[in-house]
C-alpha cells in the first residue's frame, strides 16, 4: 500500500524533493553514518563476548544470535556456530524465545533442520495462544502484546520457511490487537493499561504483519489500514519519544519502531527522521567498551560485567538496520562471502562472490553498500560488479578508489536503494 496521502503529491515532484532533501542532509548524514560504522565496530567484541557467556536463557541466546547474523559474523566464526547450535537443541516452549529461534531459522540458510525446526517451533508457539493473540507460554493467564509481536514475528518466519499458516490464525490475531486499540490510536501492554510507544509500535508491527500475510495484490483490508494509521498518528503525535533514551524500554521500543517502518514504508514520523534520530541516540550512549546498558536493561548484565547483553543486541539490530520487508535468508548456502574476500583473494573467489551476491538480489545491497567502504580492494570490485548486474549501473563508483574518493557515487547507490529497496 503506498503511504498516506502519497497520492496527492505529483510523483516527479516528491521524487524530486526527496532527492534535495538528501542532498541537502548529506554533510550531516555522512558524520552519522562515520559514528555508526565505528559503533558497530566497537560492538563486536561485547557482542561475541555476551553471545559466548550466554547460557540457559534461550530467549536472549536467540536474541544474540539474531543480533550477530544482522551484524554480518561469518558462520564460520566459532562463537556463533556454537552458540546457533545451542539455540537449535534447546528445548523451548516460550513466545519469545521460540519466536527468536525462528528469525535465527529464516535468517540463517545453514540453521540446523531448519524446515522441520520451523514446523516445530510453530505448532509449540500456537500452543501459547489466548484466543488469536499470545501469552508468554502454554496456559499462561492472559495474553500481553509485547509477546504477541514476537509471535507474529515467529509466525512470519515460519511461513517465509515453508509452514502453513492458515489465514484464520492471521485473522483472529488482527481481530485481538484491534481490539486492544485504544480510542487515540495507541496500544498498551494489556488492555486497559497506560498507552505507551512502545507497544504503539508493536501494535502497528503485529497488524502490518497480518496485513501483509492476509491481503492478495492489488486488493486492501480498509479495516486494517485505517487502524495502522491511526497508530502511526499516535506516534507522529508523540513523536518526541523517537530518540529519547528516558523512555520505558527505550531500546525494545527503536528496535520495534524499526520493523514497523520498514513494514509500512516509513522514513519519518511527524517530520522526525527516526533512524537518524534512534542512531543519534544509540551511538550517543554506547560504552567505551563498545557494548550498552540502558536502566531497563540492567537485568541482563551479568555478574563481573557492566554491559546489557539485550540492550547490545537491540543497539546492533537498531543500527544495522537489516529487518526484511520480504523475508529473505541474510545468510544463503554460498562458497565465497564478502567477509572472506581480503587483499590476496584471487580472481576466481571474487568471481563466486559476485556471483552469491547477484542470486540475492536486492536484499544483498545494505550489505555490499556497506563493503564499498571497505579498505579491501577485492572487496570492493566484487560489491561493484554485483551492483551493476542489480542495479543496471555503477553510479560511477571506481572499485580501485576507497571510500572518500568514492563519496558522491556512494551517495547515489545508497539514494537508488532507497527508492527501490
Amino acid at each position: 500500500m503506498a503511504p498516506p496521502l502519497r497520492s496527492v503529491f505529483d510523483p516527479f515532484a516528491a521524487a524530486l524533493a526527496a532527492a534535495c532533501a538528501f542532498a541537502a542532509a548529506t554533510p550531516a548524514q555522512d558524520a552519522l553514518e562515520e559514528r555508526i560504522q565505528r559503533a558497530l565496530h566497537l560492538a563486536r567484541k561485547p557482542l561475541l563476548t555476551e553471545l559466548a557467556s550466554t547460557a540457559g536463557d534461550p530467549g536472549q541466546l536467540g536474541l544474540l544470535c539474531l543480533a550477530a547474523l544482522h551484524d554480518g559474523v561469518p558462520l564460520e566464526d566459532s562463537v556463533l556456530a556454537d552458540a546457533l547450535a545451542r539455540l537449535a537443541a534447546a528445548r523451548i516452549d516460550a513466545t519469545y524465545a521460540l519466536a527468536l529461534r525462528l528469525l535465527c531459522a529464516e535468517a540463517c540458510a545453514k540453521f540446523a533442520d531448519r524446515e522441520r525446526a520451523a514446523q516445530k517451533d510453530y505448532s509449540a508457539l500456537l500452543r501459547n495462544r489466548d484466543g488469536g493473540a499470545f501469552g508468554y507460554s502454554p496456559n499462561a493467564p492472559h495474553w500481553d502484546l509485547s509477546n504477541t509481536q514476537y509471535a507474529a514475528l515467529g509466525l512470519r518466519a515460519a511461513a517465509s520457511l515453508g509452514v502453513d499458516v492458515p489465514r484464520k490464525v492471521w485473522s483472529s490475531l488482527a481481530d485481538a490487537v484491534m481490539d486492544a486499540q485504544h480510542s487515540g490510536g495507541g496500544f498498551s501492554y494489556q488492555p486497559n493499561q497506560e498507552v505507551t510507544a512502545s507497544m504503539t509500535a508493536a501494535g502497528i508491527g503485529v497488524l502490518a504483519i497480518c496485513r501483509q500475510a492476509m491481503v492478495a495484490p492489488g486488493r486492501r483490508i480498509p479495516e486494517l489500514d485505517r487502524r495502522i494509521d491511526k497508530a502511526w498518528k499516535w506516534l507522529a503525535d508523540h513523536k518526541g519519544v523517537v530518540g529519547d533514551s528516558a523512555i520505558s524500554w527505550s531500546y525494545y521500543f527503536h528496535y520495534g519502531l524499526e520493523r514497523a517502518s520498514i513494514l509500512c514504508d516509513r522514513t519519518e514520523i511527524g517530520g522526525v527522521d527516526w533512524y537518524q534520530q534512534g542512531a543519534t541516540m544509540f551511538v550517543d550512549e554506547q560504552r567505551t567498551d563498545g557494548g550498552w546498558a540502558s536502566p531497563h536493561g540492567r537485568a541482563f548484565v551479568r555478574p563481573g560485567t557492566a554491559v546489557s547483553a539485550v540492550d547490545t543486541a537491540f543497539a546492533v539490530l537498531f543500527l544495522r538496520r537489516r529487518f526484511q520487508k520480504i523475508p529473505t535468508p541474510l545468510t544463503e548456502e554460498r562458497r565465497v562471502v564478502l567477509a572472506a574476500l581480503d587483499e590476496h583473494a584471487p580472481p576466481t573467489a571474487v568471481d563466486a562472490c559476485v556471483e552469491g551476491l547477484v542470486k540475492r538480489g536486492k536484499d544483498c545491497l545494505p550489505e555490499l553498500l556497506q563493503a564499498l567502504r571497505s579498505d579491501v580492494a577485492p572487496r570492493r570490485r566484487a560489491c561493484v560488479r554485483a551492483l551493476a548486474a542489480i542495479a543496471g549501473e555503477t553510479f560511477g563508483l571506481d572499485p580501485e578508489l576507497g571510500a572518500e574518493a568514492n563519496k558522491d557515487a556512494l551517495r547515489r547507490a545508497e539514494l537508488w536503494y532507497l527508492k527501490h529497496r
